[in-house]
């Protein structure tokens, strides 16, 4: 996938475009209030998708949560086409999180 259909497919998905403090944000809105932010390595909307993302989860009032790597934008499309609701997908990245805490820790 090239970046237009990675950001196409993921606007697919329920993540938006938001602008915060003269910002562009890759935002996604959970039903409970809380929300995930993608960003590159540099903490910015992704300008391509080939490299890795962050997917960071935020509380509802803002408070940080945690964050996950993901490989690139069509390993984050997959993540979140393969969603059974909102739980599932946190779930998920959760484990996605600890997958990675695990390989990282293996290869020290």
């Amino acid at each position: 996938m090239n970046d237009t259909e990675v950001k196409e497919r993921l606007a697919e998905l329920g993540v938006v475009e938001t602008e915060a403090e003269d910002e562009v944000l890759l935002v996604q809105d959970f039903a409970d209030g809380r929300y995930a932010v993608i960003t590159d390595s540099e903490g910015r909307a992704p300008e391509t998708f080939a490299e890795e993302l962050y997917w960071t989860l935020y509380a509802d009032d803002g408070e940080f949560l945690w964050t996950v790597t993901i490989q690139d934008g069509a390993a984050l499309a997959d993540l979140l086409a393969a969603g059974a609701g909102d739980e599932d997908l946190i779930t998920r990245m959760s484990d996605l999180r600890a997958k990675n805490a695990e390989e990282f820790l293996n290869r020290q």
